[in-house]
């Protein structure tokens, strides 16, 4: 089995300029509350790390929602699916963003060759607890 990561190592990958991760929204005695940031590196201010996570906190709820969809439709007439799925991406003109379910997020610059699947695999493997 991998071996956990840290915020930090995704930093040294190829690419990379900035990361971060949060934990999900609480729910406590009937109120809803928003997604916390936890960490975050390589942004110029915590306001523009925070604009980012509650952007990439509402993009992967409405994915998984529409993964869930796809999941339970009726498997005898199609039997292909997108579950389990781990991720998701946005590519961007300069940047891309990619994120993983477990709310772990890096910025890539697009000017920079990067191993895909592989940086996907490093964003799953961070803690987030």
């Amino acid at each position: 089995m991998s071996e956990p990561l840290k915020l930090q190592d995704l930093m040294e990958l190829d690419g990379v300029v900035a990361a971060l991760r949060w934990q999900e929204s609480r729910f406590i005695n009937a109120i809803a509350y928003p997604a916390r940031l936890v960490e975050y590196l390589g942004f110029d201010s915590e306001e523009r790390a925070r604009q980012l996570m509650l952007t990439t906190e509402a993009m992967g709820l409405s994915i998984k929602g529409v993964l869930e969809i796809d999941y339970y439709r009726d498997r005898k007439t199609n039997p292909h699916s997108l579950m389990p799925a781990d991720g998701y991406m946005i590519h961007g003109q300069k940047f891309n963003l990619v994120c993983t379910l477990n709310r772990v997020a890096a910025l890539v610059d697009n000017k920079i060759d990067y191993h895909l699947k592989g940086l996907f695999l490093k964003l799953a493997l961070v803690r987030n607890d």
